[in-house]
């Protein structure tokens, strides 16, 4: 009699299914690249479920906080669509933010409209820093990162 392998399923994963393909048990498939902006959100949020995770967040910067990111680096962009050299995007489950300053609000309204990511308008009258709306709407949850990317002290 022939034996099939099973591969494990890690846990919390056995409800999950990839956006793009909708295979069961796994938060992505293999061959996720998305083009289309939902897509990309909703494989993040399959992440933050996958981990357990409040939120996300997706800096401008690179490994060596250079001035100019090259083009494998462009995280931020490549999530939300909105290129400006100065940015934080962050996806919780039923959120899509991204904050800059007004060097980029008329840029970014441009690029994020007709997507679900809302601009955070940093320094107005009325708009939460990104820790003060983490803080606020997310008191308990973990919120993810690449620590390659962010500092201590952003960290903390």
């Amino acid at each position: 009699m022939a034996q099939t392998a099973t591969t494990a399923v890690p846990l919390g994963w056995s409800d999950q299914s990839c956006p793009c393909c909708f295979r069961p048990g796994a938060p992505l498939c293999e061959d996720f690249t998305p083009f289309d902006m939902a897509l990309k959100v909703a494989g993040m949020r399959s992440l933050l479920k996958a981990h357990s995770l409040a939120a996300y967040l997706v800096p401008s910067g690179d490994a060596h906080s250079s001035e100019y990111v090259s083009e494998a680096d462009k995280r931020r962009e490549w999530l939300t669509g909105f290129t400006g050299s100065a940015g934080t995007a962050l996806v919780t489950a039923d959120k899509a933010l991204v904050w800059t300053d007004g060097r980029y609000f008329v840029q970014a309204a441009k690029q994020l409209s007709g997507t679900e990511w809302v601009l955070m308008r940093s320094h107005e009258p009325g708009v939460p820093t990104l820790e003060e709306w983490v803080r606020t709407h997310l008191p308990e949850g973990a919120v993810g990162a690449d620590p390659r990317l962010i500092s201590i002290d952003f960290a903390d």
